[in-house]
């Protein structure tokens, strides 16, 4: 473990384990200010590349949310450059006609989610039933 140098009276806050940016430096010993700049430089060199990096927007209902849901995708631009994930409580053992009932509602790609997938701007994306759903793996630097 790395010792805490102090700056002008006051105790900086050390990142307490490795971690890699996208570059693969290690982050070990950096303080919250140091990362901070890197995490502003490296979003500066992607705020140029707008399709790398959007904000995801989960929503959830119950099993009689499908007006709201079809409300909202209806009001949404097909190109707000955004991803969607739709969760709604399902039967877990009956299988959904949620992706083709949405897709009616929007002109955005509507999808249900599967292992693996990769999250895309622009795309509605369905939890499937009898899944617990999570995004993984995500990084911005």
């Amino acid at each position: 473990m790395v010792a805490a140098k102090k700056e002008s009276k006051k105790s900086v806050k050390k990142v307490p384990a490795p971690r890699k940016l996208g570059t693969g430096k290690r982050l070990a010993g950096s303080t919250v200010p140091q990362l901070q700049e890197k995490l502003r430089a490296r979003v500066a060199n992607i705020a140029l590349e707008p399709h790398v990096l959007f904000p995801v927007v989960g929503i959830g209902a119950s099993a009689g949310g499908l007006e709201a849901f079809t409300t909202l995708l209806k009001s949404l631009k097909s190109n707000t450059g955004m991803a969607f994930v739709f969760i709604q409580h399902l039967a877990p053992d009956h299988a959904s006609l949620l992706p083709e009932i949405l897709q009616r509602s929007t002109k955005m790609p509507v999808v249900q989610a599967t292992e693996g997938m990769a999250v895309e701007a622009n795309r509605v994306f369905v939890i499937p039933p009898n899944v617990s759903m999570g995004i993984l793996r995500v990084s911005c630097c």
